[in-house]
């Protein structure tokens, strides 16, 4: 049986905090740690954006063809 986009894509996003959160150990430069905050920053935009597109989609009049 297939998993679903919705498992997939979970799976892929804790494999891939995981990879963040191990590119922040001891021995990373602070050049690579700007880069993680930038990349969670981007990330976090791109989570509100489709929080607020889900959500405006749950609403019967905001479901856009």
């Amino acid at each position: 049986m297939t998993d679903s986009p919705l498992v997939l894509a979970h799976r892929a996003i804790a494999d891939a905090l995981n990879a963040l959160a191990a590119a922040m150990d001891s021995s990373a430069t602070d050049d690579e740690l700007l880069s993680v905050v930038t990349l969670c920053e981007g990330l976090a935009r791109k989570t509100d954006h489709l929080s607020t597109v889900t959500i405006a989609a749950l609403d019967p009049g905001g479901r856009q063809s």
